[in-house]
């Protein structure tokens, strides 16, 4: 969902004393997505507590068929237009500008791949609501402007419909996480030349965790009609260090 710096070095297990300091220190500077007192309001489930971001935060996913785990991890923190952001990268070279405005969205205000393709969103594009409510339907719409190597170099639109399922329980190699809530994203991008994308993802959040399982299916169209294979990729949490919490847990 959520994505990237290429070849990210992070060990199996960062327990080194530069990696605690990092994290204690971020710790101190408070985390972009801080934990409610209740995991859920009223109206529905606050979307800040499924998706901690404090820098140095990382999450390792097995990928089937590939060798080499997914990495995923919150590598800055910038106020971007009065908005506390988080760069999300991953380990292919790619990145996502992230921010969950409080009472309203979880905001996408940049992306870009490994390739330097990119789209700026100004204002930014709402993905989903920052109160997610089992059962109901949330729909946006956002216009962008198209990047390459950082350069605008057309622009295009973006819907997305989201949709909540759960809670309930979902294990991994990480171990077994409860009351996980999943949130459906169906996002599609049109390009003013023509080309169209589309993806169907599926994450797994886990309170307190953030994502424990990844699901999506993307499909591209170009200008002149010419369809491309569908990528699909999956991923499944093996490994993460959130805060100074680790998992799976240290055996007793």
């Amino acid at each position: 969902m959520l994505t990237t710096v290429s070849n990210l070095s992070h060990s199996p297990r960062p327990r080194t004393a530069a990696v605690w300091a990092l994290l204690l220190a971020s710790a101190a500077a408070g985390q972009l997505f801080g934990q409610p007192p209740s995991p859920s309001t009223q109206k529905g489930f606050e979307l800040s507590a499924y998706l901690p971001g404090a820098v140095g935060d990382f999450w390792s996913f097995a990928v089937p068929g590939n060798p080499e785990p997914w990495l995923l991890t919150v590598s800055e923190a910038r106020a971007v237009g009065g908005l506390a952001t988080r760069r999300w990268d991953d380990s292919t070279g790619a990145y996502q500008l992230l921010a969950i405005d409080p009472g309203r969205a979880l905001l996408l205000l940049r992306s870009e791949t490994a390739t330097g393709l990119g789209a700026l969103f100004e204002p930014p594009a709402s993905l989903a609501p920052a109160v997610l409510e089992v059962g109901a339907r949330y729909e946006s719409e956002s216009t962008y402007r198209e990047l390459v190597d950082g350069t605008v170099a057309g622009q295009g639109r973006q819907r997305v419909t989201a949709t909540v399922t759960g809670p309930a329980s979902w294990t991994t190699a990480a171990g077994t996480f409860a009351g996980c809530l999943a949130l459906h994203l169906d996002i599609i991008r049109e390009s003013s030349d023509g080309a169209r994308t589309s993806t169907k993802l599926l994450v797994q959040l886990a309170r307190g965790v953030g994502p424990v399982d990844i699901h999506s299916v993307t499909s591209t169209e170009s200008a002149d009609g010419v369809r491309e294979e569908p990528v699909d990729f999956h991923g499944e949490l093996e490994e993460a260090a959130i805060g100074d919490r680790f998992w799976p847990p240290d055996p007793p």
